[in-house]
């Protein structure tokens, strides 16, 4: 695990036995390190942010070994963007939304598990635009993704649901429009 703020944070070096590989590089912003002890299963704790992966099968031989990488932004997101006023009483949007997926393959960068996602973000004076992440699925499955504006207690003040939102890798569904009245 790197932080972008080590000094060797580009490179990495390690000593391992001559031999065939499978290389995975996680590249994300999360606070806490993805769980890698799965190939096929690469969790970040229920939370996704933008994401970055490469994978590849590599032979070791004796002496140095360079790999050049470039990564491939696996994650894509969904940006809401609230067109008319938002009311003072709503205090969060909870989006929650299934239909890709919160696990990570490290073989193919694509999800891999059905997930059901839930993310919480709060509502802040003058921002109309809220953006949530997920991987999508080999199959290109669309995401439900149903939006509850909540108060100061948790009570629901209104909710959307969008069927079929189409999602693709290293692309970004902008769903622009009013949530709070039916104008």
């Amino acid at each position: 695990n790197k932080k972008s703020t080590d000094a060797d944070f580009a490179n990495a070096t390690m000593k391992l036995a001559e031999g065939k590989y499978h290389l995975v590089i996680v590249a994300h912003s999360n606070e806490k390190n993805a769980t890698t002890t799965d190939i096929n299963k690469i969790t970040f704790d229920g939370k996704l942010s933008d994401t970055f992966h490469y994978y590849k099968e590599i032979e070791l031989q004796a002496g140095g070994n360079n790999i050049d990488v470039v990564m491939e932004r696996v994650t894509a997101m969904f940006r809401l963007e609230i067109t008319d006023e938002i009311p003072e009483n709503v205090k969060q949007l909870k989006f929650y939304y299934t239909g890709g997926s919160s696990t990570l393959s490290g073989y193919t960068g694509a999800g891999s598990v059905n997930s059901r996602q839930t993310e919480i973000r709060n509502v802040q004076s003058g921002i109309n635009t809220y953006e949530v992440y997920t991987f999508p699925q080999p199959d290109d499955k669309k995401l439900k993704m149903t939006i509850t504006a909540l108060d100061a207690s948790g009570e629901t003040v209104c909710t959307k649901t969008f069927e079929d939102v189409a999602v693709s890798k290293n692309m970004i569904t902008c769903y622009k429009g009013n949530l709070f009245t039916n104008i």
